[in-house]
This record gives C-alpha cells, sequence and structure tokens, in this order.
C-alpha cells in the first residue's frame, strides 16, 4: 500500500489518538499545554474582536468536547473504525476548499455552514407539543433522489461537509428501497447529525450505523422516565436506554436533544441529569432546546420564563466551566454562534427544508417563500433560495443586530432568536414577503393578536432580565463567581 500523508491521518492517527489518550499522564499533560495555548488564541489574541465574554463561552466549550470526546475513547465507546470516518469528515468540515473560496469571491460572503433536512414527517410517537405536528399518520416524504441532490449541493457548491437531519422520525424514512443510513453512506466525507426518539436503533441498526461511522444520534430525553413518558409515551424511556446500550455496544457517538420547558427546566440542567446520562449512559454531549410555542397544540404557557432561562444560563455555565460537560443551549448559547443563526447567515448559519421541499428561514420559524422541488424545476439551485428577499431581509436585520456592529455595540446574544425574542420584527418580515404558513398551527400563531402580544410581551421582559448579564458578563467581562442556587 502507498503510504502518504493523508494515508496517515486517515488510518494512524486515529488509533494514535485512541492510544495516547489511555495514557493518564500524557492526556493530562497534553490537555493542560493544549488549554493554555486555545486560551491565548480564542481570548487573549481574539482576532475576531468579538466581545471578550463571547471568546470565553467558545473556550469552555470548546475545553468541553475534547474533555467529553477524550472520555468517550477511553472509555471505549467510540470504536477505531467510526473514529477513522468521523476523522474524515471533521477534516473536510474544518479545512477551507476551493469550492467554499470560490463561493465566497463569487457572492462577497461566506457560505451558509449547513442544511438541516427533514426527509420525512412520519414519526412512530405523537408526543405533546411536537413542533412538526408528525405522527404515524403523515406520510409526507423527500424522494431520495432529491436528497442525494440536495447534499451533492450543499457540498458541491458551497463546499460544505455538514447536514442535520431532523424529522419527523428519520430512521422511519424509506424510499426506493433506501434510508437515512444509505443517504450517508453515499457521503463518506460528510458528518450527519440525526435527531431521533430513538426508539427505531435496534441492535442490527447500530451495527450499520458503526459500519459507516458518520452519523451520530442525538436522542430526545425530557428529563428521567416520568418526565419522557409523559411527553413520548409509556415505555419509551426504557425503549431510548435499549437503544444507548447497542450504540455503546458498537462505538457508535451519541448524544441527547433535550426539551426544556417550565415543567422539566430544573431537571434539565441538574447534576443528576448529567452524571445519569452522560457519565452513566456514555452521551457525549447535549443540545438543549427550550420549548417554543409552535406546532402541535402550541401554548406559551410551556416556555421558560426569562427568570428560569436565566437559572439555566447559570447552571449551564456552571456545567460546561466547572464540570467541563459538552452542553449547548440554543437560545442561552447564542455567544457560541454569535446569535442567530436562521436564514443561511453566513458562515455559520443554515437553513431547513422540510418534507414537502418547503424551505424555511428555521426549524422553528414555520414559514416560507421557496420551495426546493419548484427551485430545481425552474433550473435553480441552493443559491437560489439565498436571493429570497425574505432570507435576505432576516439577515439584513442580523447583520444590523450583531454581524455589522462593533464588538461595543452588538446587540445581546443571549436574546437574539427572532420568532422568540423579537417577535414584532419577525412578524413584519413575514407579513412583508407574503411568506407561506406551514401547516395551520402556524397560521394560528400569524393571524392571532393575542399571541402576538405575549411574545412582544415576553421579548421586551427577556431584555430587562438578559440585559444586565450581557453587559456585565460579555461585554465588560466582568469575572467572578456566580452564586447558583
Amino acid at each position: 500500500m502507498k503510504l502518504s500523508i493523508k494515508n496517515i491521518e486517515r488510518d494512524i492517527l486515529p488509533i494514535l489518538l485512541i492510544n495516547l489518550v489511555k495514557i493518564k499522564i500524557i492526556r493530562e499533560i497534553g490537555f493542560k499545554v493544549a488549554e493554555k495555548k486555545l486560551w491565548k488564541s480564542m481570548v487573549d489574541d481574539n482576532k475576531n474582536q468579538s466581545p471578550p465574554g463571547v471568546q470565553e463561552d467558545k473556550y469552555y466549550l470548546a475545553v468541553a468536547f475534547w474533555n467529553a470526546f477524550a472520555k468517550s475513547i477511553k472509555n471505549g465507546l467510540i470504536s477505531e473504525k467510526v473514529l477513522k470516518n468521523l476523522a474524515t469528515a471533521v477534516e473536510k468540515i474544518k479545512s477551507t476548499t476551493d469550492k467554499e473560496i470560490a463561493f465566497e469571491e463569487s457572492h462577497g460572503f461566506k457560505a451558509p455552514q449547513f442544511l438541516t433536512i427533514s426527509p420525512s414527517k412520519a414519526c412512530n410517537l405523537k408526543c405533546k407539543g411536537c413542533y412538526a405536528s408528525s405522527s404515524d399518520l403523515n406520510h409526507n416524504k423527500l424522494d431520495y433522489d432529491l436528497l442525494k441532490k440536495i447534499i451533492t449541493e450543499e457540498r458541491e457548491i458551497w463546499g460544505r461537509h455538514f447536514t442535520v437531519i431532523s424529522g419527523g422520525e428519520p430512521f422511519i424514512y424509506r424510499d426506493n428501497g433506501k434510508d437515512i443510513i444509505d443517504l450517508a453512506a453515499e457521503f463518506p466525507d460528510h458528518l450527519f447529525l440525526v435527531y431521533t426518539n430513538g426508539t427505531l436503533i435496534s441492535e442490527k441498526v447500530a451495527v450499520r450505523l458503526a459500519d459507516i461511522g458518520n452519523i451520530t444520534p442525538a436522542i430526545s430525553v425530557e428529563g428521567f422516565e416520568k418526565e419522557t413518558d409523559e411527553r413520548r409515551g409509556e415505555g419509551t424511556f426504557k425503549k431510548i436506554l435499549a437503544a444507548m446500550e447497542n450504540l455503546r455496544e458498537v462505538g457508535v457517538p451519541f448524544g441527547l436533544s433535550v426539551t426544556a420547558s417550565r415543567n422539566n427546566y430544573k431537571t434539565v440542567v441538574s447534576d443528576e441529569f448529567y452524571e445519569y446520562f452522560m457519565d452513566q449512559q456514555g452521551a457525549l454531549y447535549a443540545w438543549i432546546f427550550q420549548y417554543m410555542p409552535i406546532g402541535r397544540s402550541f401554548t406559551i404557557d410551556l416556555m421558560p420564563t426569562p427568570e428560569e432561562r436565566l437559572y439555566m444560563w447559570m447552571r449551564e455555565r456552571e456545567l460546561v466551566r466547572k464540570q467541563k460537560r459538552f452542553i449547548a443551549d440554543f437560545w442561552n448559547g447564542g455567544p457560541l454562534s454569535n446569535g442567530c443563526i436562521c436564514s443561511g447567515r453566513p458562515r455559520t448559519g443554515y437553513f431547513y427544508i422540510d418534507w414537502n421541499g418547503n424551505i424555511m428561514p428555521c426549524v422553528f420559524i414555520p414559514y416560507f417563500t421557496h420551495n426546493i422541488k419548484d427551485i430545481y424545476q425552474s433550473g435553480g439551485n441552493l443559491n437560489s433560495i439565498l436571493s429570497g428577499s425574505f432570507y435576505n431581509d432576516l439577515r439584513k436585520w442580523h447583520h444590523s443586530y450583531i454581524d455589522g456592529q462593533p464588538s461595543e455595540k452588538m446587540g445581546n446574544m443571549l436574546a437574539e432568536c427572532a420568532i422568540r425574542d423579537h417577535n414584532p420584527m419577525l412578524r413584519r418580515i413575514i407579513q412583508k414577503n407574503g411568506a407561506h404558513s406551514e401547516d395551520e398551527a402556524a397560521m394560528q400563531a400569524i393571524s392571532d393578536p393575542k399571541y402576538a402580544n405575549k411574545m412582544r410581551q415576553y421579548g421586551s421582559h427577556l431584555k430587562q432580565i438578559m440585559d444586565p448579564i450581557w453587559e456585565t458578563y460579555y461585554q465588560k467581562r466582568k469575572i467572578r463567581d456566580i452564586e447558583y442556587n
């Protein structure tokens, strides 16, 4: 076999990494050196001129990631084969490709970072408050060939190698004899994050995931058995634990997808929750999604209040910084991405394509002006989305709020969500562009004046609570211990 640098990186370095991480003294010394260099690069140098507290958040999450990753390797939770395949995909994601450079030179800004696609609306569960209103009665889906074309364009036109798969339940998808695992196998240099309820990850499915090695499942939980079964149905929690065991056995890294509401917000940021799921069950990461008032039987009353959101921020900060847990809250963690990433924001943003081909700014903004099927039929491609005024208006808003501002004048990244924290702005843009509602629930939300008023009040209240935190801990970078209670 011809030995090359690429072969060494792909085949030998992952095995070397596994063995080095297992040696305690090398692991500890190496991490200390790396952390010092990372702090200097991200926080002290701060080449992007971001608010100092923003760079600190990014640094601590990076440290937490490597801590969690090393722990998983040390405990044998990531197989050598999976690690090799992940290394290939991650190398593609972090490197700057010729296609990425060509896109920027042509358009004057960087391409979106990724796509989120829901191939099917079908689901074997019927969860309370599901953002997609999914169930086993829904059979809307995208053709397999269309899925391939979208991801091929994401790679060839944008130079991106990361796709999020949502739903419905992704592992229920079938078309033309193919499923989601078949799709991932066709893009071996691509990383797929799949949001799943976990109930369909059998031993056979886990083995297939280990064989292709470029899918990481994020399994939905609402807390422990009581909270999870109350929302997802009796017996779901036990099926989730079985799925996690199946994944551990074959060395496939997995994480958690957690919906935080007023009913469980303390549970999902508790020490006990992460000791159980990360230390005992082997979860590598956790994504926290605060309940959004859209979808099936939506209600504003389940959203964490601004005060509860602050409590979560404080606890999440402790879990990441002190306990080195790899946790990201997509609202309290806004500084990690420099704010909202909807509407294909340059470099860090994304678009959402659903089972009908409708293209939305975000999974949680169920309004659209374009459909990918129509775009392709008219001879367009993924770049056609970027020219849509609906999405462009949202990017312009974000530019005026954060990207186009100097560090000291940037908007509060802890209150950056377009639909929840800036609802009046979003409503104006939706109405200006004549965006269509994805479903009946979305139509009700946009047409109900009481809903609009409550969302406006929520955003105003949140500003009062979170602006002092933003100014103190991010803009001024006041370092002191926080009292957690």
